[in-house]
Protein backbone atom coordinates (compact mmCIF):
# COMPACT_ATOMS: atom_id res chain seq x y z
CA UNK A 1 0.00 0.00 0.00
CA UNK A 2 1.43 3.20 -0.83
CA UNK A 3 0.34 6.76 0.50
CA UNK A 4 0.04 10.06 -0.27
CA UNK A 5 1.66 12.89 1.44
CA UNK A 6 -1.05 15.73 0.51
CA UNK A 7 -3.68 13.59 0.63
CA UNK A 8 -2.79 12.33 3.75
CA UNK A 9 -2.21 15.55 5.70
CA UNK A 10 -6.30 16.55 4.68
CA UNK A 11 -7.09 12.95 5.73
CA UNK A 12 -5.42 13.92 9.14
CA UNK A 13 -7.22 17.44 9.87
CA UNK A 14 -10.27 15.27 9.95
CA UNK A 15 -9.75 12.38 11.91
CA UNK A 16 -10.85 12.19 15.65
CA UNK A 17 -8.23 12.06 18.15
CA UNK A 18 -7.12 13.01 22.21
CA UNK A 19 -4.82 15.56 23.54
CA UNK A 20 -3.12 13.34 26.13
CA UNK A 21 -0.13 11.48 25.55
CA UNK A 22 0.96 11.26 21.66
CA UNK A 23 2.98 8.53 21.47
CA UNK A 24 6.33 8.67 20.49
CA UNK A 25 9.52 6.42 19.41
CA UNK A 26 11.99 5.35 21.94
CA UNK A 27 14.89 2.57 21.33
CA UNK A 28 13.81 -0.99 20.34
CA UNK A 29 16.42 -2.99 21.72
CA UNK A 30 17.20 -6.13 19.53
CA UNK A 31 19.31 -7.93 21.73
CA UNK A 32 17.66 -9.56 25.46
CA UNK A 33 20.95 -8.93 27.67
CA UNK A 34 20.16 -6.80 30.90
CA UNK A 35 23.18 -5.19 32.44
CA UNK A 36 22.96 -4.83 36.29
CA UNK A 37 26.47 -3.22 37.34
CA UNK A 38 26.66 -0.09 38.62
CA UNK A 39 27.55 2.99 36.40
CA UNK A 40 30.36 4.38 37.40
CA UNK A 41 31.53 8.46 36.86
CA UNK A 42 34.35 9.55 35.46
CA UNK A 43 35.54 12.69 37.86
CA UNK A 44 38.90 12.86 36.81
CA UNK A 45 37.15 14.28 33.06
CA UNK A 46 35.28 16.65 34.88
CA UNK A 47 31.95 15.12 33.24
CA UNK A 48 28.68 14.27 35.59
CA UNK A 49 27.96 11.64 31.82
CA UNK A 50 28.25 7.83 33.33
CA UNK A 51 29.89 5.02 31.94
CA UNK A 52 27.16 2.40 31.17
CA UNK A 53 27.65 -0.58 32.87
CA UNK A 54 28.39 -2.99 29.66
CA UNK A 55 32.03 -0.86 29.59
CA UNK A 56 32.48 -0.34 33.26
CA UNK A 57 34.72 -3.31 34.15
CA UNK A 58 36.38 -3.09 30.71
CA UNK A 59 37.26 0.85 31.18
CA UNK A 60 38.70 0.66 34.94
CA UNK A 61 40.88 -2.71 33.60
CA UNK A 62 42.17 -0.96 30.30
CA UNK A 63 43.28 2.07 31.77
CA UNK A 64 39.91 3.66 30.10
CA UNK A 65 40.58 7.55 30.99
CA UNK A 66 44.13 7.10 28.92
CA UNK A 67 42.70 4.81 26.00
CA UNK A 68 39.12 6.43 25.47
CA UNK A 69 38.95 9.47 27.33
CA UNK A 70 35.89 10.70 29.37
CA UNK A 71 32.48 9.90 28.00
CA UNK A 72 30.96 12.28 25.62
CA UNK A 73 27.20 10.33 24.52
CA UNK A 74 24.98 8.10 27.15
CA UNK A 75 24.38 4.58 26.62
CA UNK A 76 23.27 4.25 22.55
CA UNK A 77 22.42 1.58 19.74
CA UNK A 78 24.35 2.11 16.59
CA UNK A 79 24.08 -0.71 13.78
CA UNK A 80 26.06 -4.06 13.84
CA UNK A 81 27.67 -3.77 10.16
CA UNK A 82 27.94 -7.17 10.81
CA UNK A 83 25.04 -8.35 11.51
CA UNK A 84 22.61 -6.46 9.33
CA UNK A 85 20.25 -4.46 11.13
CA UNK A 86 20.86 -5.80 14.50
CA UNK A 87 21.38 -3.25 17.07
CA UNK A 88 24.65 -3.04 19.78
CA UNK A 89 25.19 -1.32 22.68
CA UNK A 90 27.42 1.72 22.24
CA UNK A 91 29.29 4.76 23.94
CA UNK A 92 31.45 7.50 22.38
CA UNK A 93 34.30 9.33 24.44
CA UNK A 94 36.85 11.68 23.99
CA UNK A 95 38.95 8.72 22.16
CA UNK A 96 36.39 6.80 20.58
CA UNK A 97 33.50 5.00 20.63
CA UNK A 98 33.22 1.30 22.27
CA UNK A 99 30.67 -1.09 21.16
CA UNK A 100 29.64 -4.24 23.16
CA UNK A 101 29.23 -7.43 20.65
CA UNK A 102 27.68 -10.29 22.46
CA UNK A 103 27.55 -12.50 19.84
CA UNK A 104 31.32 -12.67 19.31
CA UNK A 105 32.15 -16.25 20.99
CA UNK A 106 35.52 -16.54 19.47
CA UNK A 107 37.59 -14.39 22.11
CA UNK A 108 35.52 -12.69 25.10
CA UNK A 109 38.10 -9.91 24.39
CA UNK A 110 36.37 -9.30 21.08
CA UNK A 111 32.68 -8.34 23.30
CA UNK A 112 34.36 -5.05 23.50
CA UNK A 113 34.96 -3.18 19.85
CA UNK A 114 36.04 0.24 19.04
CA UNK A 115 33.94 2.11 16.03
CA UNK A 116 35.38 3.39 12.60
CA UNK A 117 35.20 6.91 13.63
CA UNK A 118 38.90 8.06 12.10
CA UNK A 119 37.69 6.32 8.90
CA UNK A 120 34.54 8.20 8.80
CA UNK A 121 35.44 11.53 9.83
CA UNK A 122 38.23 11.17 6.82
CA UNK A 123 35.50 9.95 4.59
CA UNK A 124 33.43 12.95 5.63
CA UNK A 125 35.78 15.62 4.94
CA UNK A 126 35.60 16.82 8.52
CA UNK A 127 37.99 19.53 8.75
CA UNK A 128 38.61 19.48 12.29
CA UNK A 129 42.33 19.64 13.43
CA UNK A 130 44.44 16.58 13.94
CA UNK A 131 46.36 16.07 16.79
CA UNK A 132 46.12 19.45 18.81
CA UNK A 133 44.17 22.72 19.59
CA UNK A 134 45.35 23.95 15.92
CA UNK A 135 46.81 21.62 13.26
CA UNK A 136 48.71 21.44 9.65
CA UNK A 137 46.59 18.41 8.93
CA UNK A 138 43.05 18.12 8.78
CA UNK A 139 40.83 14.86 8.74
CA UNK A 140 39.78 15.90 4.86
CA UNK A 141 43.76 16.43 4.19
CA UNK A 142 43.94 12.71 4.87
CA UNK A 143 41.68 11.72 2.22
CA UNK A 144 44.77 11.42 0.02
CA UNK A 145 47.10 9.60 2.61
CA UNK A 146 44.61 6.55 3.04
CA UNK A 147 44.32 6.36 -1.07
CA UNK A 148 45.16 2.66 -2.20
CA UNK A 149 48.39 4.11 -4.21
CA UNK A 150 49.65 5.08 -1.69
CA UNK A 151 49.94 1.48 -0.13
CA UNK A 152 54.03 0.42 -0.30
CA UNK A 153 54.73 -3.23 -2.07
CA UNK A 154 56.51 -5.55 0.67
CA UNK A 155 60.28 -5.32 1.74
CA UNK A 156 60.18 -9.11 0.14
CA UNK A 157 58.57 -11.02 -2.36
CA UNK A 158 56.12 -13.33 -1.35
CA UNK A 159 56.38 -12.61 1.62
CA UNK A 160 53.03 -11.91 4.31
CA UNK A 161 53.19 -9.95 7.21
CA UNK A 162 53.46 -8.26 9.75
CA UNK A 163 57.32 -8.09 8.73
CA UNK A 164 60.10 -6.34 10.62
CA UNK A 165 62.07 -4.01 7.90
CA UNK A 166 64.04 -2.72 11.07
CA UNK A 167 64.47 1.25 10.77
CA UNK A 168 61.43 1.28 8.19
CA UNK A 169 59.33 -0.05 10.82
CA UNK A 170 57.01 -2.85 10.82
CA UNK A 171 55.27 -3.88 7.44
CA UNK A 172 51.55 -4.49 7.37
CA UNK A 173 49.13 -5.55 4.29
CA UNK A 174 46.56 -4.27 4.31
CA UNK A 175 44.30 -7.44 4.62
CA UNK A 176 42.48 -8.80 7.33
CA UNK A 177 44.49 -12.10 6.01
CA UNK A 178 47.59 -10.70 6.64
CA UNK A 179 48.91 -12.44 3.12
CA UNK A 180 50.53 -10.81 0.55
CA UNK A 181 49.52 -7.58 -1.01
CA UNK A 182 50.63 -3.86 -0.50
CA UNK A 183 50.83 -2.11 2.64
CA UNK A 184 52.02 0.15 5.31
CA UNK A 185 54.91 0.70 7.31
CA UNK A 186 53.94 0.63 11.25
CA UNK A 187 56.39 3.30 13.24
CA UNK A 188 57.96 0.91 15.50
CA UNK A 189 56.68 3.07 18.46
CA UNK A 190 53.24 3.12 17.12
CA UNK A 191 53.60 -0.82 16.54
CA UNK A 192 54.99 -1.17 20.30
CA UNK A 193 51.89 0.50 21.50
CA UNK A 194 49.06 -1.48 19.83
CA UNK A 195 50.69 -4.56 20.73
CA UNK A 196 49.88 -3.80 24.72
CA UNK A 197 47.86 -6.23 25.93
CA UNK A 198 46.69 -4.26 28.70
CA UNK A 199 45.30 -1.72 26.55
CA UNK A 200 44.17 -3.76 23.63
CA UNK A 201 43.54 -7.24 25.43
CA UNK A 202 41.75 -8.18 21.64
CA UNK A 203 45.28 -7.66 20.00
CA UNK A 204 45.85 -4.79 17.36
CA UNK A 205 44.02 -6.19 14.74
CA UNK A 206 40.67 -6.53 16.31
CA UNK A 207 41.12 -3.47 18.69
CA UNK A 208 43.31 -0.68 16.28
CA UNK A 209 42.75 -2.18 13.16
CA UNK A 210 44.81 -2.24 9.65
CA UNK A 211 46.96 0.66 9.26
CA UNK A 212 45.84 3.08 6.39
CA UNK A 213 47.95 5.58 6.12
CA UNK A 214 52.28 6.12 6.07
CA UNK A 215 53.25 8.20 9.26
CA UNK A 216 52.80 11.79 8.61
CA UNK A 217 54.70 14.97 9.93
CA UNK A 218 52.46 17.01 11.32
CA UNK A 219 52.62 20.87 13.29
CA UNK A 220 50.35 20.79 16.25
CA UNK A 221 49.46 23.29 18.80
CA UNK A 222 48.86 22.59 22.29
CA UNK A 223 47.34 25.18 24.81
CA UNK A 224 50.47 27.66 23.63
CA UNK A 225 52.92 25.86 22.88
CA UNK A 226 53.58 24.48 18.71
CA UNK A 227 54.93 21.45 18.41
CA UNK A 228 56.04 18.79 15.46
CA UNK A 229 54.36 15.54 16.14
CA UNK A 230 54.00 12.31 13.79
CA UNK A 231 50.94 10.31 13.24
CA UNK A 232 49.23 7.46 11.43
CA UNK A 233 45.75 6.51 10.47
CA UNK A 234 44.59 3.50 11.54
CA UNK A 235 40.95 2.05 11.18
CA UNK A 236 39.91 2.61 14.11
CA UNK A 237 41.92 5.50 15.60
CA UNK A 238 44.52 7.82 14.69
CA UNK A 239 47.54 7.71 16.73
CA UNK A 240 50.18 10.26 17.42
CA UNK A 241 53.90 10.32 18.68
CA UNK A 242 54.60 14.13 20.93
CA UNK A 243 58.42 13.73 21.68
CA UNK A 244 57.64 16.80 23.97
CA UNK A 245 55.27 14.35 26.32
CA UNK A 246 56.04 12.18 29.13
CA UNK A 247 57.72 9.19 28.27
CA UNK A 248 54.88 6.65 29.06
CA UNK A 249 52.19 9.36 26.91
CA UNK A 250 54.43 10.34 23.91
CA UNK A 251 51.81 7.76 22.04
CA UNK A 252 48.85 8.82 22.56
CA UNK A 253 44.67 8.25 20.43
CA UNK A 254 43.59 11.14 18.88
CA UNK A 255 40.36 12.81 19.89
CA UNK A 256 38.18 11.08 17.04
CA UNK A 257 35.03 10.50 19.62
CA UNK A 258 34.86 14.31 20.49
CA UNK A 259 35.53 15.48 17.23
CA UNK A 260 32.93 13.12 15.87
CA UNK A 261 30.38 14.34 17.68
CA UNK A 262 31.55 17.68 16.62
CA UNK A 263 31.31 16.94 12.81
CA UNK A 264 28.12 14.91 13.06
CA UNK A 265 26.36 16.72 16.13
CA UNK A 266 23.44 15.00 16.85
CA UNK A 267 20.43 16.44 15.19
CA UNK A 268 22.78 17.79 12.12
CA UNK A 269 20.32 16.69 9.29
CA UNK A 270 17.16 18.49 10.91
CA UNK A 271 17.20 21.57 8.42
CA UNK A 272 17.55 19.39 5.75
CA UNK A 273 14.96 17.35 7.04
CA UNK A 274 12.64 20.28 7.63
CA UNK A 275 13.43 21.80 4.03
CA UNK A 276 12.18 18.91 2.94
CA UNK A 277 8.84 19.11 4.73
CA UNK A 278 8.09 22.35 3.58
CA UNK A 279 9.00 21.20 -0.43
CA UNK A 280 6.70 18.70 -0.15
CA UNK A 281 4.02 20.46 1.45
CA UNK A 282 4.61 24.38 0.93
CA UNK A 283 5.53 26.87 3.07
CA UNK A 284 3.92 27.98 5.66
CA UNK A 285 2.61 24.16 6.39
CA UNK A 286 -0.77 23.80 8.01
CA UNK A 287 1.30 22.16 10.88
CA UNK A 288 4.00 22.29 13.20
CA UNK A 289 7.01 19.86 12.36
CA UNK A 290 8.51 18.10 15.47
CA UNK A 291 11.48 15.70 14.82
CA UNK A 292 11.62 12.70 17.39
CA UNK A 293 14.29 10.88 16.16
CA UNK A 294 16.77 9.96 13.75
CA UNK A 295 18.20 6.52 13.14
CA UNK A 296 20.07 4.64 10.38
CA UNK A 297 18.98 7.40 8.00
CA UNK A 298 15.67 7.23 8.48
CA UNK A 299 13.63 10.11 10.78
CA UNK A 300 10.16 10.33 12.48
CA UNK A 301 8.69 13.41 12.40
CA UNK A 302 5.48 14.58 14.62
CA UNK A 303 3.42 16.67 12.49
CA UNK A 304 0.89 18.54 15.18
CA UNK A 305 -1.80 20.66 12.93
CA UNK A 306 -2.02 24.14 13.76
CA UNK A 307 -6.05 24.71 11.47
CA UNK A 308 -8.99 22.83 11.58
CA UNK A 309 -11.40 21.50 14.65
CA UNK A 310 -8.92 18.10 14.88
CA UNK A 311 -5.26 19.24 16.57
CA UNK A 312 -4.58 15.49 17.26
CA UNK A 313 -1.17 14.38 16.12
CA UNK A 314 -0.09 12.58 13.03
CA UNK A 315 3.59 10.98 11.94
CA UNK A 316 5.56 11.25 9.11
CA UNK A 317 8.75 9.26 7.70
CA UNK A 318 11.67 10.17 5.77
CA UNK A 319 14.80 8.23 4.21
CA UNK A 320 17.89 9.92 3.11
CA UNK A 321 18.17 8.67 -0.31
CA UNK A 322 21.63 9.40 -1.92
CA UNK A 323 22.24 12.55 0.96
CA UNK A 324 18.75 13.85 -0.21
CA UNK A 325 15.53 13.45 2.42
CA UNK A 326 12.68 12.30 0.93
CA UNK A 327 9.06 11.29 2.90
CA UNK A 328 8.76 7.91 2.35
CA UNK A 329 4.59 8.04 2.30
CA UNK A 330 1.67 10.45 3.63
CA UNK A 331 0.99 11.10 7.27
CA UNK A 332 -0.06 8.07 9.54
CA UNK A 333 -2.32 8.42 12.73
CA UNK A 334 -1.46 4.77 13.63
CA UNK A 335 1.12 2.93 11.44
CA UNK A 336 1.02 -0.85 11.56
CA UNK A 337 3.30 -3.53 11.23
CA UNK A 338 1.90 -3.56 6.86
CA UNK A 339 3.06 0.21 7.06
CA UNK A 340 6.91 -0.26 8.81
CA UNK A 341 7.41 -3.77 6.67
CA UNK A 342 6.55 -1.99 3.39
CA UNK A 343 8.74 0.99 4.10
CA UNK A 344 11.31 -0.82 6.15
CA UNK A 345 11.11 1.75 9.51
CA UNK A 346 14.03 0.35 11.41
CA UNK A 347 12.39 -1.60 14.94
CA UNK A 348 13.96 1.72 17.00
CA UNK A 349 11.48 4.07 15.05
CA UNK A 350 8.54 2.07 15.92
CA UNK A 351 5.92 3.35 18.06
CA UNK A 352 4.70 1.77 21.26
CA UNK A 353 7.39 0.14 22.07
CA UNK A 354 8.27 -1.14 25.27
CA UNK A 355 10.75 1.29 26.39
CA UNK A 356 8.87 3.86 24.63
CA UNK A 357 5.85 2.78 27.03
CA UNK A 358 7.99 2.88 30.22
CA UNK A 359 9.78 6.51 28.95
CA UNK A 360 5.93 7.84 29.17
CA UNK A 361 4.88 5.84 32.61
CA UNK A 362 7.88 7.19 34.39
CA UNK A 363 7.24 10.71 32.76
CA UNK A 364 3.60 10.74 34.08
CA UNK A 365 4.56 9.64 37.21
CA UNK A 366 7.38 12.55 37.71
CA UNK A 367 5.00 15.34 36.38
CA UNK A 368 1.85 14.16 38.68
CA UNK A 369 4.18 13.99 42.04
CA UNK A 370 6.60 16.39 41.03
CA UNK A 371 5.11 18.99 38.14
CA UNK A 372 1.56 19.62 39.32
CA UNK A 373 2.28 20.70 43.18
CA UNK A 374 5.70 23.02 41.74
CA UNK A 375 3.50 24.40 38.99
CA UNK A 376 -0.04 24.21 40.78
CA UNK A 377 -1.44 22.68 37.42
CA UNK A 378 -3.32 18.90 37.87
CA UNK A 379 -4.18 16.41 35.03
CA UNK A 380 -1.68 16.82 33.53
CA UNK A 381 -0.06 14.78 29.90
CA UNK A 382 2.98 13.75 28.32
CA UNK A 383 4.98 13.32 24.83
CA UNK A 384 8.27 12.47 24.03
CA UNK A 385 9.68 15.85 22.24
CA UNK A 386 12.92 13.70 21.06
CA UNK A 387 15.17 11.52 21.90
CA UNK A 388 19.25 11.70 20.76
CA UNK A 389 22.47 10.62 22.29
CA UNK A 390 20.86 8.06 25.14
CA UNK A 391 18.63 11.09 26.33
CA UNK A 392 15.15 11.93 25.45
CA UNK A 393 13.43 15.29 26.30
CA UNK A 394 9.43 14.96 27.19
CA UNK A 395 6.50 18.05 26.96
CA UNK A 396 4.34 17.62 30.17
CA UNK A 397 1.00 18.96 28.82
CA UNK A 398 -1.50 21.08 30.09
CA UNK A 399 -5.19 20.46 30.34
CA UNK A 400 -5.43 22.31 27.12
CA UNK A 401 -2.57 20.54 25.05
CA UNK A 402 0.05 23.39 25.43
CA UNK A 403 3.51 22.34 27.03
CA UNK A 404 3.70 23.66 30.65
CA UNK A 405 7.01 22.04 31.10
CA UNK A 406 9.92 20.08 29.97
CA UNK A 407 11.59 17.23 31.59
CA UNK A 408 14.53 15.32 30.93
CA UNK A 409 15.64 11.05 30.87
CA UNK A 410 18.28 9.02 30.58
CA UNK A 411 18.35 5.61 29.87
CA UNK A 412 20.12 4.18 32.11
CA UNK A 413 22.59 0.57 32.18
CA UNK A 414 19.61 -1.61 32.99
CA UNK A 415 17.33 -0.52 29.75
CA UNK A 416 15.14 1.81 32.72
CA UNK A 417 14.80 5.75 31.51
CA UNK A 418 15.35 7.18 34.50
CA UNK A 419 13.98 11.42 34.74
CA UNK A 420 16.97 14.09 35.71
CA UNK A 421 13.62 16.53 36.58
CA UNK A 422 13.77 20.10 35.09
CA UNK A 423 17.55 21.21 34.70
CA UNK A 424 18.50 24.57 33.45
CA UNK A 425 20.96 24.95 30.33
CA UNK A 426 24.03 25.16 32.46
CA UNK A 427 23.11 21.92 34.52
CA UNK A 428 21.58 20.05 31.19
CA UNK A 429 25.44 21.01 29.45
CA UNK A 430 26.88 19.64 32.65
CA UNK A 431 24.88 16.21 32.51
CA UNK A 432 26.01 15.79 29.46
CA UNK A 433 22.04 16.28 27.67
CA UNK A 434 23.18 16.94 23.60
CA UNK A 435 22.96 19.88 22.47
CA UNK A 436 19.82 19.12 20.41
CA UNK A 437 17.66 18.83 23.39
CA UNK A 438 19.06 21.80 25.44
CA UNK A 439 16.93 24.24 26.14
CA UNK A 440 17.82 27.99 26.72
CA UNK A 441 15.34 29.79 28.55
CA UNK A 442 15.97 30.12 32.35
Amino acid sequence: MHYSLRHALIAALLLPGSWLAAPSSTSALTTTTSFTQSSIVAQQSGSRLPIAAPFAEYYNQRQGLRVLGGPRTGLLQVPNTAQGEQLVYAQVFEKGRIEYHPEAQTNPAWRFAYGRLAATLIEGGATLPVGGDRSSVAYRDLQAAIAPERRAPPPMPSAGGPIDAGERGIFVPVNEAQDFGNGHYVARPFWEYINRQDLFPGGWLHDVGLPLSPVIEAQVTKGSATRTITLQVFERTILTNDPQNPADFRIERANVGSDYLTAFPLGADDQAINAAIQAELGTPPAFVAQIQRVEQDVARVLMVPTTGADRSPAWLYLRKIEGRWRPLAGLVKNPGDDFYNEFKIPSQLRLNNELERSLETSALSYARSTVEPRLGIKDTGVRVDRIAGGFAKVDVLSRDGSTAVEIFARLDDTNRWTILGMPDTPEQIELGIPEVLRTFAG
